[in-house]
Formats: C-alpha cells, sequence, structure tokens
C-alpha cells in the first residue's frame, strides 16, 4: 500500500491565514489545509492502493456540494476528478 499525496490549489476563501491538520487512524489519511488571503491549500494524503476523495459542503450533506476524487493508477499516473455544486 503506497501514500499518495494529493494537493489541490486555490479555492477561493475569505478567512485570516491559518494552517489545521486532521489526522485519521494510525495516519492512514491525513487532511490538512492552509488559509492564506483569499486562498486554501488542500492536501490529501492516504494510504491506499485505491483512491481518496473529500467534498466541502456548506450545509453539510450533499446538495450543494462540492467533491474531489483522485488516486494513482498501477502506472503510478494521477488523476482525479471534481464535482462542483452536486444537485
Amino acid at each position: 500500500m503506497g501514500l499518495h499525496k494529493i494537493v489541490i490549489v486555490s479555492l477561493a476563501l475569505f478567512a485570516a491565514a491559518t494552517s489545521r491538520e486532521i489526522v485519521i487512524g494510525n495516519g492512514e489519511y491525513v487532511f490538512d489545509w492552509t488559509v492564506e488571503g483569499d486562498y486554501i491549500t488542500i492536501t490529501a494524503t492516504a494510504a491506499t492502493t485505491g483512491y481518496i476523495g473529500f467534498g466541502l459542503s456548506p450545509l453539510g450533506d450533499m446538495i450543494g456540494a462540492d467533491l474531489f476524487i483522485g488516486g494513482v493508477d498501477d502506472e503510478g499516473n494521477s488523476y482525479y476528478g471534481v464535482l462542483r455544486d452536486v444537485q
């Protein structure tokens, strides 16, 4: 099982500069973000042979959420997909 890092940059936010991290399990999934001015840099790192995903939602549910799914294929090539404003 490899450790893969996927970085998503430039989601517009309006907040003061800050940094946070969430570790799930024994570090199998680490989600961290840094807010700087109007931008946030998000990094998701997971020990997986498949894919990782997460979503951001203004109301805490799937409707209106922005979703990200990404991974690394058997040849080591990364891939990702973004769904915006899920209905």
